[in-house]
């Protein structure tokens, strides 16, 4: 199973996800809900990820990810 962002935290909603949020966590695999429409930069940097998994409809920063993860919008 996939580490899961929620969308909705303590009655916010998480449309966004802003810089460096997930940077150097260890994280092995994402997968984004519905729901966050931008990724902002270097989001994902120095992980262990080989694929970020995120909605169509999600607009993603060139550089949320290392040069070598994959992203792919379903």
């Amino acid at each position: 199973m996939l580490p899961f962002i929620k969308n909705v935290i303590d009655g916010v909603r998480i449309d966004r996800i802003s810089d460096y949020t997930f940077s150097k966590k260890n994280l092995t695999s994402v997968q984004i809900p519905n729901g966050v429409t931008y990724i902002e930069s270097h989001v994902f940097y120095n992980n262990q990820l080989t694929d970020v998994r995120i909605p169509k409809t999600t607009l993603v920063y060139d550089y949320a990810c290392d040069h070598d993860v994959r992203i792919l919008h379903q």
